[in-house]
């Protein structure tokens, strides 16, 4: 299933910190001008930022209805932190979530 896969390597990346976000790409020595989240522009972009603590994208958990979730995720410091509460939660949320991201 290559949608399976995709998520698989997504879900890989986020728990080892390696995706295309702007703090991380600064933190490897790239030239980033500005490492603001380019949707709210608010605070710098990184994965809880961008995922999670992001005003627009608390509209969207909202929209889906699972905010609360949201709100259990906000609390995480640590990627591994977040990754083990998204296995604690129901498959068809999980998914969701996966696919949101």
């Amino acid at each position: 299933m290559p949608c399976q896969s995709k998520i698989q390597m997504f879900t890989w990346r986020l728990a080892h910190n390696s995706l295309a976000l702007r703090t991380n790409l600064a933190g490897r020595g790239m030239v980033i001008e500005d490492t603001s989240c380019p949707l709210c522009s608010r605070n710098a972009e990184d994965g809880g930022h961008l995922f999670i603590r992001c005003k627009e994208v608390k509209m969207v958990w909202h929209a889906m209805g699972i905010e609360a979730v949201r709100g259990d995720l906000e609390r995480y410091n640590a990627v591994g932190d977040v990754m083990d509460h998204l296995w604690t939660l129901k498959m068809e949320d999980r998914v969701q979530i996966m696919y949101f991201w």
